[in-house]
């Protein structure tokens, strides 16, 4: 897969961009191994950050730590520039995905955006392909290189991509989310980018149009894939009744209305089905929301109940940081049901990893379901998720659906779970992947 290319002096230092929590969690394996190859590193994440990066990360004389706002305030004339370019050249629907959320942008957006995006929409577009390139050009004229070192390693759809793309930088992008080759235009040309899985590298090809893209492995489910190495699945029961979990996609802190509405529609009527079945229903709620959120539908059903949360300080949605108690914790709430349902977010992938089995629900036919078509179309989860094999179509009243399958369980879980891991993992295992991204970086 990589080609095995000795150490170079020129990579003796390098520079790692960590401007959410997230993305310390992501390149911790890595800063690991550059650390046993005596790799000096330099850390750059915000002031507001910077002490819990510094907790989140080895502790190790190689790294050095400095603060990325000083760059970005010095440089902020570009963050316009880039901001301004991106939705004057770029096609909307690469831009927002449908058209339906360009115009959701436009009414949440202030009204600086607000008037930005309406003269974007009477300019002349871009092709896809020349998006991001461009935008590096751009942004970066005249600019010198303001971090220490030639190699940068950076997260996909980071914050600074107006600092990204010169030539003499080497910026090497790993991807954090499975959907970050599809969502939006990454912001600048990467020299190198190491993409989850050989789909998602053909993805980030034909979206994002780099054209040196490896194929990787998704560290962002490390600790899933731990936790189903070491632990078995228990058949035991956390309750006397059965139970199932449903995995929480939104939250009143960053989320549209619309979704909050849609999915809290959803949680009741998946609790008075479990309840009517004589079953359980276990919330897992997202890591970065908020305490209460779901009161009301607990009060309002007793066979419901939620998942443990962990008290977050969250500015921004990728701001939050898990440690291993908070995950050994969730996994272990949700290790005794049934299965995890998944309608539209990410947590199905953990649960596959973690050899958990995953119901994969379609709502889009059922009755008052029509606005979950929005984000069922979103091309990651069309895709990869909304498979022909193994996922449960509710049709009608939702209510009556998914009680009669309940009542009248299949193989499904068991099977997609398994197809899931299936996509998701190589057979290179993380050790390897991340020694194959190092022997990349360094060489020439």
């Amino acid at each position: 897969m990589f080609n095995k290319k000795g150490n170079n002096s020129n990579h003796s230092t390098i520079s790692i961009l960590i401007d959410a929590r997230i993305y310390g969690y992501l390149f911790s394996p890595i800063i690991v191994s550059l650390i046993k190859r005596d790799i000096k590193i330099i850390v750059y994440a915000p002031l507001s950050i910077l002490n819990k990066v510094k907790l989140d990360l080895p502790i190790n004389d190689l790294i050095s730590y400095k603060d990325l706002d000083s760059i970005l305030k010095k440089n902020s004339f570009r963050y316009f520039i880039h901001l301004i370019v991106l939705y004057f050249l770029t096609p909307e629907i690469f831009l927002f995905r449908s058209m339906k959320l360009y115009e959701n942008s436009r009414q949440e957006a202030k009204l600086f955006k607000r008037i930005i995006l309406g003269i974007a929409k009477l300019c002349p577009k871009l092709p896809n392909n020349k998006v991001n390139i461009t935008l590096s050009k751009i942004s970066t004229a005249f600019l010198k290189n303001p971090f220490d070192s030639k190699t940068i390693l950076v997260a996909s759809q980071n914050s600074c991509p107006q600092l990204l793309g010169l030539k003499s930088q080497k910026v090497v992008t790993v991807m954090e989310s499975w959907d970050h080759a599809v969502k939006k235009p990454n912001g600048y040309a990467s020299d190198i980018v190491f993409a989850w899985n050989s789909s998602l590298r053909e993805d980030w090809i034909a979206s994002q149009h780099d054209q040196l893209v490896h194929v990787f492995w998704p560290l962002k489910l490390r600790y899933a894939k731990k936790f189903g190495l070491v632990h078995e699945v228990s058949s035991d029961l956390i309750s006397k009744r059965k139970f199932c979990v449903y995995c929480v996609t939104a939250t009143r802190r960053f989320s549209s209305p619309i979704i909050i509405e849609l999915e809290k529609k959803l949680i009741r009527d998946l609790s008075k089905a479990t309840g009517l079945a004589g079953w359980d229903l276990l919330i897992k709620p997202r890591p970065n929301g908020e305490f209460g959120e779901f009161d009301d539908v607990l009060k309002e059903f007793s066979n419901t109940r939620i998942g443990a949360m962990q008290s977050q300080e969250v500015d921004v949605p990728a701001n939050y940081f898990l440690d291993d108690g908070y995950n050994a914790t969730r996994f272990a709430e949700v290790s005794g049901a049934e299965f995890i349902i998944n309608a539209f977010t990410t947590f199905g992938l953990d649960a596959a990893a973690a050899n958990l089995p995953v119901l994969q629900i379609d709502i889009r036919d059922a009755i008052g379901y029509g606005a979950s078509n929005f984000y069922y179309e979103n091309d990651h989860i069309k895709k990869y998720l909304l498979t022909d094999n193994y996922v449960l179509k509710l049709t009608g009243d939702l209510v009556d659906g998914f009680t009669h399958y309940l009542s009248n369980p299949n193989d499904f879980p068991v099977k997609y779970s398994n197809a899931l891991k299936h996509w998701l993992f190589t057979e290179e295992s993380e050790t390897e992947a991340i020694e194959g991204l190092i022997e990349e970086v360094l060489g020439d």
